[in-house]
Formats: C-alpha cells, structure tokens, sequence
C-alpha cells in the first residue's frame, strides 16, 4: 500500500510545470516579505513590546496564509510544492525582517523622549524664523 502512496505522491510531483512552481514560490515569498514588514512596521508604530509584538507577527502571518490559502482555492499543493506547510512557514528571513522593520519604527516614533523633541522643534522653529543666520 505504500508503493501506492508513493507513486501516487510521484505522479502529483511530476505534474506540476517547474517554472509556475518557481513563480508561485516567488511571488509567495514577496507577500509573506511585505506582510512581516507591514506588521513590524505596525508594530513599532504601537509601541507593542515583548510578546505582544510577536504576538502581531503570528497573526499576520497566519492571516496572510489564509489569504494565500483562498487564492489557491483551497488546494495549495496544486501550485506549490509545499502544499499547506509552505503557506504557513514564515521563513527565517521574515522573522528578521520583522524585528528589523519593528525596531526601526519603534525607534522613529517611541524612541526620542519628549525633552528631545522640544530640543528638536526650538531647534527647527529658531532656524525656520530667521533668527539664526548662516554666513558662508
């Protein structure tokens, strides 16, 4: 029974074109790309820390992949070769992507105290105005 199974699994593997595969896995790649990025970007815009970032990050990623899984009409074995697995795994890559991109955002808009940015806006307010002059 299991020569049965593993012809079966040869035969399905055989079927598919190498280059569509190749597009599929492509183009999966670059979604699953954009989505952690979009999530460490949300992420770090508010301010989630700890658990609760990573929190977002699985969410997104298994929303992502029942958006995948929709497009591929509930058969992804049919267009990648993978199957189901490969919808759901985030890849290495993606979960660097997304501490990247959160930290980055943390950063530009939690990062600065509030003492720094009235630094920051006398200093742009003092140079705006004219009172400061630049002379070559």
């Amino acid at each position: 029974m299991s020569t049965t199974t593993t012809t079966t699994a040869e035969n399905a593997a055989q079927l598919r074109f190498p280059p569509n595969v190749q597009y599929n896995a492509s183009r999966t790649y670059t979604v699953k790309f954009l989505s952690s990025c979009f999530a460490g970007a949300v992420a770090g815009v508010l301010g989630l820390q700890n658990w609760l970032g990573f929190a977002l990050f699985v969410l997104a990623t298994l929303l992502t992949s029942a958006c995948l899984y929709v497009k591929c009409k509930a058969r992804p074995a049919k267009y990648m070769a993978g199957g189901w697995w490969e919808l759901v795994n985030p890849g290495q890559e993606n979960i660097f992507s997304f501490v990247l991109v959160w930290t980055l955002f943390y950063g530009m808009f939690l990062g600065i105290t509030p003492s720094l940015h009235l630094m920051l806006f006398f200093v742009v307010s003092v140079m705006t105005t004219g009172i400061v002059h630049v002379y070559d």
